[in-house]
This record gives C-alpha cells, structure tokens and sequence, in this order.
C-alpha cells in the first residue's frame, strides 16, 4: 500500500483532508513566508503560547471548518 494518508491527514474535528500548516512567529522565515503567500500555509501569529494546549503548539488548521490541531512530526 502506502497510497493511504496518515490518520492525522483528515480534521479530527470535520475528518476533512482539507488543511493547512500554521506558521506561529512574528518574523516569518523566508521560506514560510512565501509558503503563506502561496497559499500553503496559514499565518499563526505571534503569540503562539494562546495556541498551546498542554504545551503542544497547534500546527494545523482546517479550512473547512476552522479547527486547529497538532500533529507529531513524523521524523
């Protein structure tokens, strides 16, 4: 197999596979920033310890319906 998308790939809240990463930070890295403008990543804002729950920084957001969630990095 391996055409699967991992079970964190869907919204838990929605299960929609519609999401996008958020970028947390005042300065964006060139990198993310043009992530953002593309469309490819979603801005966070710089304040990302309202974002924290039980010290998990949400990394997540659906577009559908807006839920923000974390996900282990696989690596």
């Amino acid at each position: 197999g391996g055409d699967m998308k991992p079970e964190q790939d869907t919204c838990p809240e929605c299960g929609k596979a519609d999401w996008l990463p958020i970028v947390w930070g005042c300065k964006p890295s060139d990198e993310c920033a043009k992530m953002i403008e593309r469309g490819e990543a979603v801005r966070g804002g710089g304040d990302f310890f309202g974002a924290t729950v039980c010290g998990t920084v949400m990394n997540r957001e659906c577009l559908a319906c807006g839920h923000q969630w974390h996900v282990r990095d696989a690596n």
